[in-house]
């Protein structure tokens, strides 16, 4: 599993697994996800992340990240 978060587009990025995607489905105007030919989920991508999330706190996530708190990857 792998979690990005991109500051500048306030995506929040969860990949469950490698694989290619067959289409990305939209499930609310903020939240995609990826599936493959067979139905499985590979990951999604929630937009506007700040606001989807109540609780998610953009500066606080991008803290413990740097301090090697949350063992993911964020895009600069």
């Amino acid at each position: 599993m792998n979690i990005t978060y991109d500051k500048q587009t306030d995506i929040l990025s969860i990949d469950l697994a490698k694989g290619r995607y067959e289409v990305s489905k939209k499930i609310t105007d903020r939240i995609i996800v990826d599936v493959t030919k067979q139905g499985k989920v590979l990951g999604f991508e929630i937009l506007d992340a700040s606001e989807t999330i109540q609780s998610f706190n953009p500066t606080c996530f991008m803290s413990a990240l740097g301090a090697g708190k949350i063992p993911f990857a964020a895009v600069p």
